[in-house]
């Protein structure tokens, strides 16, 4: 059998081909699978920084825009703070509304007024007043916005009306529950005011 050049230098070119093969996969391992690597975390991070910053800026906007309103907020507050008077004042604040009222043609039938009752977590008190009264209409619904107007210490809690018929006239029967609000006299408690005052 002829050997040729070819079958004499096989085995050489085939471990040739495999140090060839061994070498580029140990190159690839050392050198650029840790380029790769390196490069898929960097564009990992990148992103999660790129994130990070956009959540950073939307919680910086949602933070600014809370500050200016709290901001509007005080000042609204300072602009309609209310300075509220001693439970003892109690029959001089009956007697401003039964003043209102009669300015307004409405006649007050009834006046009372319970003890104040604390308000948790507030250093003020509620003192319910209940009136009764009649009047037109339209002097009754203005009664009711000039309360709210002139006296901000007083809330309407509850608000009845009904139509009646006195002497021939209509005339619109009415209950008002209000709540004064005014400061805590350490534990003092107003007396209740009698019908008429």
């Amino acid at each position: 059998m002829k050997m040729t050049i070819f079958d004499a230098t096989w085995k050489i070119d085939a471990a040739a081909f495999a140090f060839a093969g061994v070498l580029a996969g140990v190159v690839y391992i050392f050198t650029l699978q840790p380029r790769l690597s390196a490069s898929a975390a960097e564009s990992e991070w990148r992103s999660r920084l790129t994130e990070t910053i956009s959540e950073a800026e939307s919680k910086e906007a949602s933070t600014r825009q809370t500050v200016g309103e709290v901001q509007r907020l005080r000042r609204v507050t300072a602009e309609v703070s209310v300075e509220l008077q001693s439970t003892s004042d109690l029959n001089s604040h009956i007697a401003a509304v039964s003043t209102i009222a009669q300015e307004h043609h409405v006649q007050i039938n009834e006046i009372r007024s319970s003890p104040p009752v604390p308000v948790p977590g507030r250093r003020h008190v509620v003192v319910p007043i209940d009136l009764g009264g009649v009047g037109a209409f339209p002097d009754v619904v203005s009664l009711v916005a000039l309360l709210h107007e002139k006296h901000r210490d007083t809330s309407v809690a509850t608000f009845t009306i009904e139509h009646v018929v006195v002497d021939g006239v209509d005339l619109a029967a009415f209950r008002l529950g209000l709540n004064w609000h005014a400061m805590n006299d350490a534990g003092r408690t107003p007396a209740p005011a009698s019908p008429g005052t």
